[in-house]
């Protein structure tokens, strides 16, 4: 005769651990990983490293030149107008992200354009934009407007008065009456 034996399902007391989630690493740099830098200075533009002592170099705007992660760092540290004003911007996200509290609001305030672009806009545009500007956009704007004056490219006297008049230049000057 079979007998009849009765299951009873067991339980087994596990408790679950509530997921952990770990922040997101933060990129570490090496003092000798190179950061691609973009110039956003009209003409040559030559930086100094203060840590590795090397000379880096763009021939005009929009060139790109890898910079030793130390020395961006040093010149972080000191808040050199290189970084603020910008002369040129580092293009590494995670950087810029990093050191977002003094980055992000000027490079925030860059214009979507370039000197080249700002030269073209209405009188009254113009002096709105370049009241705005950063004070490396406004020295590519100096520069660029002083080589199209000598070039005989630049002959908008409208504009040139605006240039002047907001960036306290002379330019009127340098246009052959």
């Amino acid at each position: 005769m079979a007998v009849r034996k009765e299951v009873t399902p067991e339980t087994t007391n596990t408790a679950t651990k509530p997921a952990t989630t770990k922040p997101p690493a933060t990129k570490t740099y090496q003092p000798s990983d190179m950061i691609m830098c973009r110039s956003v200075t009209h003409g040559e533009l030559i930086f100094l490293g203060k840590k590795s002592g090397l000379q880096y170099s763009w021939s005009n705007i929009g060139d790109e030149t890898p910079v030793e992660y130390q020395d961006l760092q040093a010149a972080y540290s000191i808040k050199s107008r290189f970084l603020t004003d910008p002369l040129f911007v580092i293009e590494d996200d995670a950087l810029v992200k990093k050191w977002g509290n003094m980055l992000q609001p000027v490079y925030d305030s860059l214009e979507s354009g370039d000197a080249e672009q700002l030269l073209h806009l209405p009188p009254d545009t113009l002096r709105t934009a370049l009241t705005t500007a950063s004070n490396g956009m406004k020295k590519s704007v100096m520069s660029l407007a002083a080589e199209k004056i000598i070039n005989n490219e630049l002959d908008s006297l409208s504009r040139i008065r605006v240039i002047d008049d907001v960036l306290g230049t002379e330019l009127i000057k340098m246009i052959a009456l």
